[in-house]
Formats: structure tokens, C-alpha cells, sequence
């Protein structure tokens, strides 16, 4: 017989915002680290006593866009709110874990995770990187933004002994 099983889910709402009268005309911008809505959904089975499997989902709105250009990629603008924002964040991790007592010993613990199950490309921000091109006349250096992703697709295994 499987279980229990357990289903948790939370949400956050939150704003976090900077106001400087030097900057972006005294008017108040998003942190680069402000997710408006945070929720994640975590379902834990109990296989048996010793072994039991997660699957967490978790979503959040994109983090402000410090370096919201143009699609010319030369001038900062305030007229497309799209390109405020950088897009949605959302994965889905796997984990199956076991926990046994060795006989007149230690206690083992495993662990095989696989993080990003469906291998979404999350964007978790954007930097600029300088490229030389000498492929047109009086080019020579430029900024160009590129998408920093977080966590791909990845597969991990853990063990661990404890006395």
C-alpha cells in the first residue's frame, strides 16, 4: 500500500520597489530581484517507510528587466512594458529518497533528484556582453544584451551516512 501522501502549496504575494530622486526621474522601479507572485506546489508520496518521492512545480513572475532596450538594442525604453519584465519562471523537480538503518551501524540516505524535469529555459536575467565585430566597417565594440538562464535540465544523486 502507497502512502500517505502529502500536497502543499504556497503563494506569495509581494512588491519590492526603490525610489531615489537621482534616479529614473525621482520615480519609483522594481528591485531586480521582484517577483510580484511566487507559488509552488509540492506532492510528497510515502512509498514505503523508508522510501518516498517528491515532484515540486514551481512558478513565478518574471524579474524586472534592468536592461529593458529596444529591439535595436541601443535605447532604454518605458513605452513597451512587455520588455519590462523578463519572461515567467516555472519548473518541475523530481526526487525519490530512501532512508534505511544498516544493520549495527549508521544510518544511509540516497537521494536521486532530477531538477528542471521538462527542461523549461528560464530566463534569471540579463547581461550585457561586449563583442568586437569587425565584420562591417567602423563596428569595432558593442554591447549586445544576452539571456542568462538558470538551472537546466539536470540530474543529481546524492548519499550521505550519519551516526
Amino acid at each position: 500500500q502507497i502512502g500517505p501522501a502529502t500536497w502543499t502549496n504556497s503563494y506569495t504575494l509581494s512588491e519590492v520597489e526603490y525610489q531615489n530622486d537621482l534616479v529614473n526621474e525621482g520615480l519609483r522601479y522594481p528591485a531586480e530581484w521582484d517577483r510580484t507572485h511566487q507559488f509552488t506546489s509540492n506532492l510528497q508520496i510515502n512509498i514505503t517507510s523508508s522510501i518516498s518521492a517528491n515532484l515540486t512545480w514551481y512558478y513565478a513572475t518574471g524579474n524586472p528587466n534592468v536592461l529593458a532596450y529596444t529591439e535595436s538594442e541601443q535605447e532604454v525604453t518605458n513605452q513597451e512594458p512587455e520588455l519590462n519584465r523578463l519572461p515567467d519562471y516555472h519548473r518541475l523537480d523530481f526526487s525519490l529518497q530512501s532512508s534505511f538503518k544498516l544493520k549495527n551501524g549508521p544510518n544511509l540516505e540516497t537521494r536521486f533528484s532530477i531538477y528542471n524535469l521538462y527542461d523549461q529555459e528560464n530566463v534569471w536575467y540579463r547581461d550585457p556582453i561586449q563583442v568586437f565585430r569587425s565584420d562591417r566597417p567602423g563596428s569595432g565594440l558593442r554591447f549586445y544584451n544576452v539571456n542568462v538562464f538558470d538551472l537546466a535540465f539536470q540530474p543529481a544523486f546524492d548519499i550521505a551516512f550519519s551516526f
